[in-house]
């Protein structure tokens, strides 16, 4: 793995201090803006991961995304910190001898995408660890409503696991990360234009789990986030879903999202999404409470216009209802 070093402040103790040496070991994955690092800081030994974003001289009077993911950040781990990561730092630092912005955070465990592939195989997980992550997805959700922040790309390998505490307990929290495609809902810059349809090339997402309405060319809404979370916990529980198919046939090609809308609309009931094309019968691992749960909130989410905001009352009775073993352990704990 590339070695990296990195000019940035102390990220675990005050955040006046000077700039310190830290060693960039490991690229962690890919968020909405560049990759992310895992780094140490020289003087404390702390891990933290690391954004990066070349300071673009030409670019003059365009905001920093970085920043504003930052400012995101802290807006969200204000409203529920059990949720979310801690943003450490953000500043310009020299980065390999260039001008650089550095925005610094929690250093996470892994994402739910790398845990259902390497302890699950790709299969899903059962229903009692779908339904915990579930639990805390809607927490998450609700957080995020509060301050009216829409997140835009939610996903399995946006929501990781903690790690362990120094102290070797487990951590049982699931964050959500990668604010980098998030809006503000009620920013007079964006909601008086919610209903004017968003071109093609103005589409933000992942084709697998955005949402229908999002796909058709409608403005993100937290009704959209809602959709996301349910096709993102469908995934968890069955290892696919029912358009997986349709964006595999394209291949390396480029996909017009437009094509996906219809195709994801058609998917109307719990049965559909956790089938395998959305018109056979559940995939085999599912029973019927997974069927309720899923036709339950997925009713509650297309039942939404773009104003509306979802019942997370509502939303969490439905996740209690689904649980069958309230303290069970995640699946990957039990291995």
């Amino acid at each position: 793995m590339k070695t990296k070093k990195l000019r940035l402040k102390d990220a675990v103790a005050a955040l006046e201090r000077d700039v310190r040496r830290a060693e960039s070991s490991e690229a962690l994955g890919a968020g909405s803006y560049g990759k992310v690092w895992k780094a140490r800081d020289s003087k404390t030994g702390a891990e933290v991961a690391v954004k990066i974003e070349p300071v673009d001289d030409s670019a003059n009077g365009v905001a920093s995304a970085l920043g504003r993911e930052f400012e995101l950040m802290r807006r969200v781990k204000a409203s529920d910190p059990r949720c979310f990561p801690t943003p450490l730092f953000f500043g310009e630092q020299s980065v390999m001898g260039k001008r650089s912005r550095v925005l610094v955070m929690d250093l996470l465990g892994s994402s739910l995408e790398d845990i259902s592939q390497s302890v699950m195989l790709g299969t899903g997980f059962t229903r009692v660890t779908t339904a915990r992550i579930a639990k805390r997805l809607f927490t998450a959700l609700e957080a995020m409503q509060r301050v009216s922040v829409v997140h835009g790309d939610i996903k399995p390998d946006n929501l990781c696991t903690e790690v362990q505490a120094n102290d070797g307990k487990k951590r049982n929290g699931i964050l959500l990360v990668d604010f980098g495609e998030a809006v503000i809902f009620d920013d007079p810059s964006y909601s008086p234009r919610i209903h004017e349809e968003v071109p093609r090339h103005l589409w933000r997402g992942t084709w697998l789990f955005s949402s229908a309405n999002v796909d058709g060319g409608s403005a993100l809404a937290p009704r959209d986030d809602l959709e996301s979370a349910i096709f993102t916990l469908a995934y968890l529980r069955t290892g696919r879903l029912p358009w997986t198919h349709v964006i595999d046939d394209f291949g390396d090609t480029e996909l017009d999202v437009r094509v996906l809308a219809p195709i994801k609309r058609a998917v109307d009931s719990g049965a559909a999404l956790l089938s395998p094309r959305g018109a056979e019968a559940p995939a085999p691992e599912c029973d019927d409470a997974d069927v309720v749960f899923f036709h339950r909130v997925l009713t509650h989410a297309r039942g939404l216009a773009i104003e509306d905001l979802p019942d997370y009352q509502f939303l969490q009775r439905c996740v209690q209802d689904w649980r069958d073993a309230l303290d069970a352990p995640y699946d990957w704990q039990r291995r």
